[in-house]
């Protein structure tokens, strides 16, 4: 499982993702349903996997804001840089260099990821519970008490009746 961006959307057939965590060019998963409910720029955390000559997605997409998706990242980060730190350790424990296949492939950013999905899809089930239980509803205000709004506001700017004039040809 990793974190990707979504773009180049044609419904009922694909849409284009970029990993965010391991970098490198968006590439096409071939989707019909996901299609239908995801938009640009979404962020959705999920496992895509090859199946013949198509790329698609195995199981769900999890679907994350902005923010949400930004600490996530960060959070990865750190988890990488501390297996990097380990991965030197453990490979001056068994006496082996850190190109040691065994060693290489147990600390990859594949392995990594594997390890941490369940860290992805609590991160995605918190943030999904805190928002269905403290949803933010925007205040709606005119341009009169524009000062008294908190943020997020919505400001409706009301348009003066105009006269009608008719052509009479």
């Amino acid at each position: 499982m990793s974190l990707y961006e979504v773009s180049d959307i044609v419904r009922d057939t694909s849409f284009r993702a970029r990993d965010l965590v391991r970098g490198g060019e968006s590439i096409l998963i071939s989707e019909r349903s996901a299609t239908r409910s995801l938009k640009p720029w979404d962020r959705i955390a999920t496992r895509v996997v090859q199946v013949g000559s198509q790329t698609q997605i195995s199981g769900a997409i999890l679907l994350l804001d902005r923010d949400t998706s930004e600490e996530l990242l960060k959070l990865l980060r750190k988890v990488a840089k501390r297996v990097e730190r380990k991965k030197q350790a453990v490979a001056e424990l068994v006496g082996r260099g850190v190109d040691n296949p065994a060693i290489a492939n147990g600390f990859s950013e594949t392995a990594v990821l594997h390890a941490v999905t369940p860290t992805i899809t609590t991160v995605w089930l918190i943030d999904t519970i805190d928002r269905a239980l403290r949803p933010q509803i925007p205040e709606v205000c005119n341009a009169e008490v524009m000062s008294s709004c908190s943020v997020p506001r919505i400001i409706l700017s009301w348009l003066a009746p105009r006269p009608m004039t008719f052509d009479r040809r």
